[in-house]
């Protein structure tokens, strides 16, 4: 009868932590984008690149366009404390590890960013993203769709 309880009690406990974390993945579900503007080219031309995240339960898609880029990146999104999703490169959207250029810019896992907060006050951490980064390490770039 007492190990009919804890097992019972044992499975409360891990359905509660399973659906508070599948509620707090999904929170993260959802479209965000970041335009990007680099400054002006040596003819004068703006420099910009629009930065579109999509996420679902399964993963996320990295969409890069702009400026001299087109890349679409297969990524994780993982949760991690604090009310903070780190975003970690898996391959580029043909499966490759390389970029068209065929050079291998991260690892499989890497980090390229994090995102922490919510709402108007979601904040972008940069990792291995953006290599020439002109912008402060952290700051509020991408904003929720």
């Amino acid at each position: 009868m007492k190990n009919n309880y804890l097992a019972k009690l044992m499975l409360g406990f891990i359905l509660a932590f399973n659906i508070s974390a599948c509620q707090s993945e999904q929170e993260w579900n959802g479209k965000y984008s970041f335009e990007a503007v680099f400054g002006e080219n040596a003819a004068e031309t703006p420099v910009i690149v629009t930065y579109e995240l999509a996420i679902t339960g399964t993963g996320c898609i990295l969409s890069i366009v702009g400026y001299q880029v087109a890349d679409e990146i297969l990524c994780d999104a993982k949760e991690a404390q604090n009310n903070k999703l780190d975003v970690l490169f898996k391959s580029y959207a043909d499966g490759s590890l390389t970029s068209f250029y065929p050079v291998q810019l991260y690892q499989v896992g890497e980090r390229l960013f994090s995102l922490s907060g919510s709402g108007a006050g979601l904040e972008t951490e940069w990792g291995s993203l953006i290599v020439d980064n002109p912008f402060p390490k952290k700051g509020e770039y991408f904003k929720k769709q």
